[in-house]
């Protein structure tokens, strides 16, 4: 061989090892690990056994579904305006204590402690729709405000610590940057003019209860947004949350929505739902109407079976969960799910995996189109019915699962319908 040839070839080698390399020769792929050890032999972890789901333990600090006055036991010196409607009796009159204040005199209060006591404040028919009260401080207070208008109060960087607070009316109570929210107690109190909306926003609550009268539903809407709620208690008729960390709460509403929300340990009850970019992280939904689930995340949670309609879950993963009721899945996977514990499961799936998991339910039932059912187990009779089981027109595809119905499922019939969703414009 010529030297020219040789000089040739020995750089072709070099340019055909570096194309595997980063630029300075070292590698992008570690070829020996990708490789499979020889006689290596994939196994199926253990599938979980069908327990029940413990419920979850809620701090014994957390507030009671009662929300009451507080007390001012010590104050009595202090006390400068009574406020019947946040006594026991929400209708008595309010002959014996005088006739509320202007809300005029809240704004007086801009920048000051507000201690032991007990204020009651009325809005005019006429005059401003927004009224401001920057960095209000209150401790030991109970505040009652009234408005027959809708109208908004403003307390930017405000301090609340033992403190309750009742809204009659459209009133819109606006929290933002609030140096702390501590021990808060907000309730709704009868109205037929309308019903109050509190929003939180850019703050920390520790605490914070809030209910209707008697420990009911608070008629109005509850909006918290980039903020943190830790060891509380809400109960709304509707609960709007975005961008926030909930840790050891309780949250019950009739319409809840949370977007890019991380639970850590709380328990949910709600009639309708919308959860999308979320982590469920020691999650119990302990009631459901309907569902949707969207593009989130849940470990160690439990999904109580939905009683108006199929939850919907799209584009999730689900790790050691417990799934019970009606499931409509769109690229979901299941993974370590115990499937029919406390209600039998019908899932309907497209493009949806089950990986190490277990069917509990005497009644329950699987149609796939597409996606991978894998180590998976039944218990008992789950999934023993001939038609218990079946492929949809994209089958699923089946390894080492131990249930026969999953291992030969037969097609569906008569033949579902595709996946519910428009096509991707190309």
């Amino acid at each position: 061989m010529r030297p020219m040839q040789a000089r040739t070839i020995a750089w072709l080698l070099a340019a055909f090892t570096l194309a595997a390399c980063d630029g300075v020769g070292r590698s992008l792929v570690d070829i020996e690990k990708s490789l499979p050890s020889p006689g290596l032999k994939l196994e199926c972890r253990k599938p979980p056994i069908c327990a029940a789901y413990a419920p979850i333990e809620l701090p014994v600090n957390i507030p009671g579904k009662l929300v009451l006055p507080v007390s001012l036991v010590g104050c009595e010196g202090r006390v400068e305006v009574c406020a019947p409607d946040i006594a026991a009796d929400e209708d008595a009159g309010t002959d014996d204590c005088g006739e509320p204040r202007d809300l005029s005199e809240l704004e007086m209060l801009a920048g000051q402690d507000v201690a032991c006591r007990e204020l009651s404040f009325a809005i005019p028919d006429d005059g401003a729709a927004t009224w401001s009260v920057p960095r209000l401080r209150l401790s030991r207070v109970n505040l009652s405000i009234e408005a027959k208008r809708a109208v908004t109060i403003e307390l930017p960087e405000a301090l609340i610590a033992d403190a309750f607070i009742q809204l009659r009316g459209p009133i819109t109570l606006a929290i933002s940057n609030a140096r702390g929210v501590t021990d808060a107690r907000v309730r709704s109190g009868l109205s037929a003019s309308g019903a109050p909306i509190v929003m939180l926003r850019e703050s920390k609550a520790e605490r914070l209860a809030m209910a209707g009268r008697d420990g009911g539903t608070f008629e109005g809407e509850v909006r918290i947004v980039r903020s943190e709620l830790v060891d509380s208690q809400l109960n709304a008729r509707s609960i709007e949350l975005e961008s926030v960390a909930v840790t050891k709460s309780q949250i019950e509403a009739e319409r809840f929505d949370a977007t890019d929300v991380r639970f850590d340990i709380a328990r949910l009850f709600f009639t309708r739902a919308r959860i999308s970019a979320t982590d469920l992280n020691i999650v119990e939904i302990a009631r459901c109407g309907a569902l949707s689930l969207l593009q989130s995340a849940a470990a160690t949670s439990s999904f109580a079976a939905c009683s108006d309609e199929p939850a919907r879950m799209y584009g999730s993963k689900l790790h050691e969960v417990w799934v019970n009721g009606a499931i409509e899945a769109d690229k979901t996977v299941f993974d370590v799910a115990r499937f029919g514990v406390a209600d039998s499961v019908e899932i309907l799936g497209w493009d949806a995996n089950i990986n190490v998991s277990m069917f509990c339910g005497a009644d329950d039932r699987l149609q796939l189109s597409g996606g991978l059912v894998e180590c998976t187990a039944c218990d008992g009779d789950s999934l023993a019915e001939d038609e218990s089981v079946c492929n949809m027109p994209m089958g699923f595809r089946s390894q080492r699962n131990s249930c026969m119905n999953l291992i030969r499922a037969p097609m569906c019939w008569p033949p579902l319908p595709v996946r519910m969703r428009p096509e991707v414009l190309k």
